[in-house]
């Protein structure tokens, strides 16, 4: 039986009254009553450009300047498109949601369009940037079998442009593919000279190749000039912040056989990370399960 932990359908808003100065350790942990439900907002299933949103894993950034959103499509064809966020409606009714137009910019594949090519086969987004203008995506190999892989990174250099845009890379960032392939999430300026970046990226097991992955949410800081730079470096250097093996785990029942593991088995998995502004949370969503029974591989069914 899968377990939900959480799952962002709607907008969420952080009520934090806090002095500006509150050094980082004296800041509170995030808490639900902490959490406000804002709205939501549907978006179409219709064919735009090279793929739609039907199947789609949802891997999305916001952009302010537009008022909008990158999204992932359709899990085969991995194309981004950039949708307008309509006006949110505080309901929990579907039929009551607005329904966003037409994206403003169609579904476009960027994984195959990499300036050196894309020599590890990388064929799923993990995770998306918007930085100055310029969309930093995240891609993974998801059957990578022998854990060879060491790219993470390409770099939409004109996101107003997905369909024209040259896109650079592919890059790595220090710290290991399966371990910084997944999520990019701005680090708050309180929290950033302690962290040792503006940006943190991360990635979690709950694919195939356990051994490759972090085996729980990882998390590794980075500096945005570093991507946003003309001569992007190569791997981009990075500040181990949390980081797990299959060695070391998070919990390391992984097959909970002790029936006492309820926070990290072999179907968890994390899909976003971020350090909430306000607070001194680095908060991780996702899905889990096994917590309430023993799980086996390849086991044979007794009759």
């Amino acid at each position: 039986m899968r377990r939900l932990l959480i799952v962002l359908t709607a907008v969420l808003y952080l009520s934090a009254r806090l002095c500006a100065q509150t050094p980082p350790a004296a800041l509170p942990r995030l808490t639900v009553a902490m959490m406000q439900y804002e709205g939501a907002f549907r978006l179409p299933s219709d064919d735009f450009g090279a793929s739609s949103l039907n199947y789609s894993e949802g891997p999305l950034v916001y952009n302010p300047a537009r008022n909008s959103i990158f999204i992932v499509g359709h899990s085969q064809q991995q194309a981004i498109a950039e949708f307008a966020v309509p006006a949110l409606v505080k309901s929990t009714r579907l039929a009551d949601l607005q329904m966003a137009a037409a994206p403003l910019q169609d579904f476009v594949t960027v994984l195959d369009r990499a300036s050196n090519g894309n020599p590890q086969a990388l064929d799923v987004i993990g995770g998306l940037g918007l930085l100055d203008g310029q969309l930093v995506v995240n891609a993974y190999e998801y059957y990578d079998a022998d854990g060879s892989n060491t790219h993470t990174t390409l770099i939409v250099r004109n996101s107003s442009d997905l369909a024209h845009s040259r896109v650079e890379g592919f890059y790595a960032f220090a710290g290991g593919a399966g371990h910084t392939s997944g999520w990019l999430a701005p680090i708050p300026e309180v929290w950033q000279s302690l962290l040792g970046g503006t940006h943190l990226t991360g990635q979690s097991s709950g694919m195939p190749i356990i051994s490759r992955l972090s085996v729980g949410p990882s998390a590794f800081a980075c500096h945005a000039r570093d991507l946003t730079n003309a001569n992007v470096p190569n791997p981009i250097p990075t500040t181990t912040l949390l980081d797990f093996s299959l060695a070391h785990p998070l919990h390391e029942d992984l097959e909970n056989t002790s029936r006492q593991n309820d926070l990290w088995t072999h179907l968890s998995r994390v899909t976003f990370g971020l350090i909430v502004p306000g607070t001194r949370t680095y908060a991780t969503f996702g899905y889990s399960g096994g917590h309430r029974r023993v799980l086996q591989m390849h086991a044979e069914q007794r009759q």
